[in-house]
């Protein structure tokens, strides 16, 4: 049997990457961004969204600065969706 956490962590993972490929409009954020896992605690109330960026090192930087900066809008914009 699939654990909840488990079905939100597979819909969070999809709502998210959709948040940030279609809301999220930082010049930094690169077009070479997959999101590769989402933990979701037992009490549903914190997500670790890990992440990869293909590119230069300064690339990957970047992204993630600008990703950490957008955390905020892309909780909130995901959690509406959810």
């Amino acid at each position: 049997m699939v654990k909840r956490t488990d079905r939100l962590n597979s819909l969070l993972k999809e709502v998210i990457s959709d948040v940030v490929r279609l809301q999220v409009k930082h010049p930094h954020v690169s077009k070479f961004l997959t999101i590769t896992r989402v933990d979701i605690t037992r009490d549903l109330r914190h997500a670790k969204v890990y992440v990869s960026v293909i590119g230069e090192d300064k690339a990957r930087n970047e992204t993630l600065e600008a990703l950490n900066q957008a955390a905020g809008f892309i909780a909130i914009t995901a959690s509406k969706q959810v």
